[in-house]
């Protein structure tokens, strides 16, 4: 389903965000931007400070990927609607009730990564959140080139409805385990 496909999508652009960007255009692109803050940003830190750079960039990826794909499932629900409008108060109901779950897991992963960038020992705050801005531009940047076709026929709208069930709970996991959301941000000493 697009759903499945959209998230596939995020995780590759996660597992594949620690790739120099520069190989995918040569002119000045928020791609290249990001490649070139990364770089900036890494020199001269030490193994510990590379380390919190990645918690920090992973973690933003993670965030922005669950946003991503709230965007799509939102995008799907309101295509559905539109085209099956029998099951359009099922969807919106659901997707109310789906965004009600995620939001607080969502706020509590901001809330962390915000302790973070505040903790991190290698730049600014203002620097990071800098950094993160860039990060957005060149996601956006890349999935301005992804055509995202709507979910629009019954069967496809009533497994939508069906599986957000699953996203819903694999979205939750997937911030709780890997931002360690029940851990506590400690400060080194």
């Amino acid at each position: 389903s697009t759903m499945r496909l959209t998230v596939f999508l995020a995780l590759v652009f996660l597992s594949s965000s620690v790739i120099s960007f520069a190989s995918f255009a040569a002119e000045e692109t928020p791609l290249v931007a990001l490649d070139n803050q990364t770089k900036t940003l890494l020199e001269g830190l030490d193994d510990a400070q590379k380390n919190e750079f990645a918690a920090i960039r992973n973690s933003h990826g993670i965030i922005r990927a669950v946003e991503d794909v709230q965007a799509s499932v939102q995008r799907g629900v309101l295509a559905c609607g539109k085209a099956n409008a029998d099951l359009k108060d099922s969807l919106d109901e659901r997707l109310s009730n789906w965004r009600a779950a995620i939001r607080p897991v969502m706020k509590q992963a901001q809330t962390k990564q915000e302790k973070m960038i505040l903790l991190q020992s290698f730049a600014k705050p203002s620097v990071i959140r800098s950094y993160l801005k860039t990060f957005d531009e060149a996601v956006a940047f890349r999935n301005s080139a992804i055509k995202e076709v709507p979910v629009t026929e019954r069967k496809e709208c009533e497994s939508l409805l069906k599986s957000m069930d699953g996203t819903q709970e694999n979205l939750i996991k997937l911030l709780r385990e890997n931002l360690a959301l029940d851990g506590t941000v400690k400060i080194k000493t």
